[in-house]
């Protein structure tokens, strides 16, 4: 059974905290594998094979434990995870060895890794790494798909064929950058978020710099690396796809929350934990979304301040028929904030 195989591979390694080459459970992980192959082909691997849920559970968690370790190690000084990893064999007395070579950073990697962060502290320290690293655009206060690739990078793919900016080429690329912006929301980093969206979401930016409505999306912003320096800020290419998605469920989570229902002993209940900054909400206090299908929300705030959760409370006026909402009966839901 290949999960029995596996889980004996990663147990045979007496430790596996330190930065070296683990052959041994390269060899055996692999072996695993060829052999569950073979038995595919042969039928075997269709008999049946019983295993407990303790058993399979403490698998997952030895597997988790170990690529967790695994991954911490890949980080580097910079703190910031790599997208991709190059390594140059060299030979010394016909004894080869592996030298480590640094590779530009793709803001990908860290949208992947601020996903995979177990607590709200290294989901800070990694948003802080990302930051003083070069995928930031500190003139734009945005973020790029990556560091400024050379000629000399063409192994990477066409990204580096491009001139510095431009393109696939340490551009703003605003469907990865709102990748990023709703990581750090999901994550309950909720100033960094606010701060990051107000300078890099389109809605904010001055639209004379930005050379289109603000209201439309661009598939990438030409970023500070660009020679060209009045072309900085500048949308090119107009798209309504992935960072238009991105852009939706961001909205989603800052007007509803995470889980707009909860489920409890008196059944399904509206879970409303909205997240607004103080810069969306004007003088009156009040912000109004649609909701589901025919529904509507409008919350009345007690002040002009960030309302993010676990800063406010919120009471709602009047019962709300879940069901009904579901099925989508035309509901206003008006709640206080403060």
């Amino acid at each position: 059974m290949l999960l029995m195989r596996l889980k004996q591979s990663v147990e045979d390694i007496p430790e596996y905290t330190g930065n070296t080459v683990l052959v041994d459970f390269w060899n055996s992980s692999k072996s695993a594998l060829e052999h569950c192959r073979e038995e595919v082909y042969t039928q075997g691997a269709w008999d049946y094979a019983d295993c407990q849920a303790e058993q399979l559970a403490e698998m997952l968690d030895t597997w988790a434990n170990f690529l967790g370790q695994r991954l911490a190690l890949c980080r580097g000084e910079n703190g910031v995870m790599p997208t991709y990893c190059r390594y140059r064999v060299k030979m010394d007395q016909g004894t080869p060895s592996f030298e480590k070579c640094d590779m530009p950073l793709f803001l990908e990697s860290s949208v992947r890794d601020m996903r995979l962060c177990e607590s709200e502290q290294k989901r800070e320290k990694l948003f802080e790494a990302v930051h003083r690293s070069e995928l930031f655009d500190g003139k734009l206060g945005m973020y790029r798909v990556n560091q400024a690739l050379d000629i000399s990078e063409l192994e990477l793919g066409r990204a580096a064929a491009f001139t510095p900016g431009w393109l696939e080429n340490g551009s703003i690329w605003l469907h990865m950058e709102y990748k990023y912006l709703l990581e750090l929301l999901r994550g309950g980093l909720y100033e960094q978020f606010s701060e990051t969206m107000r300078q890099a979401a389109i809605p904010f930016l001055d639209p004379a710099v930005y050379g289109r409505s603000t209201l439309e999306n661009s598939s990438f912003l030409v970023s500070s690396l660009n020679p060209e320096e009045a072309l900085h800020g500048r949308g090119y290419v107009a798209r309504l796809s992935g960072s238009t998605a991105e852009f939706m469920s961001i909205w989603q989570i800052m007007m509803f929350g995470q889980k707009p229902f909860l489920r409890t002993e008196n059944g399904v209940q509206i879970n409303l934990q909205p997240c607004i900054p103080a810069y969306l909400i004007d003088e009156g206090r009040t912000i109004q979304a649609a909701f589901l299908e025919n529904s509507t929300v409008l919350y009345h705030f007690a002040e002009c301040r960030d309302y993010f959760p676990g800063n406010y409370s919120i009471r709602i006026r009047s019962m709300v028929d879940v069901d009904a909402i579901r099925q989508g009966a035309a509901t206003e839901i008006v709640a206080d904030i403060f």
